[in-house]
């Protein structure tokens, strides 16, 4: 039986691992676009689907507890955002923009809703409310250039890759640092401290 603390555990775990790998493949595709740009962004889709597939099925293990739901649209999200990279070759490229500011959109619902169910949590709130703020920019971007190059919406894509990484770091260490305590006695008096 999967207690409250270990389904958080494991997301926190999921988001700081698929969160280090977007960052690192993103920033990579950034800093050397013509070598590593198209691989990149195969791998952070490869990554993404993963993750995303792992956190819908804590998802769906984790029913009994409120946070089920989360867990399971989060989940979506990331493998909406791995089909999403691989479709945008499939389709026209203006078509491409509109899903992926389509995208960007459902995931600013999902951001800027988790912001409202913890609003009483100030900085946290602000923080969502932040990065939704960049996904509707990022979002109103592909709209109104949705004639740019493919290079251009690959790099603009890396960049947003990485930043994403730092995000989904970032929520990994809320969970584990603010949420996880709340949850359960933690243990880490055991490990701090220094045995014979």
């Amino acid at each position: 039986m999967l207690t409250q603390s270990q389904e958080l555990n494991r997301l926190s775990l999921s988001l700081l691992a698929s969160g280090t790998l977007m960052f690192l493949l993103g920033g990579l595709a950034v800093v050397w676009p013509e070598d590593t740009l198209i691989g990149a962004m195969f791998i952070t889709a490869g990554v993404a689907a993963a993750f995303g597939a792992y956190e819908m099925r804590i998802g769906v293990r984790a029913r009994p507890f409120p946070e089920w739901r989360l867990l399971l649209v989060h989940g979506v999200a990331l493998v909406g955002f791995a089909l999403l990279t691989f479709a945008c070759f499939q389709v026209p490229f203006r078509t491409g923009m509109l899903l992926i500011a389509l995208w960007l959109t459902l995931y600013c619902m999902l951001t800027g809703g988790l912001a409202l169910a913890l609003w009483p949590m100030r900085r946290t709130r602000w923080a969502l409310l932040a990065w939704t703020g960049v996904n509707l920019i990022v979002a109103a971007v592909a709209v109104a250039y949705a004639g740019a190059t493919v290079f251009a919406l690959l790099l603009f894509g890396a960049v947003y890759a990485t930043m994403f990484g730092a995000f989904q770091i970032a929520s990994g260490v809320w969970v584990r640092r603010i949420v996880l305590p709340h949850v359960a006695p933690t243990t880490q008096s055991g490990w701090l401290t220094l045995r014979d």
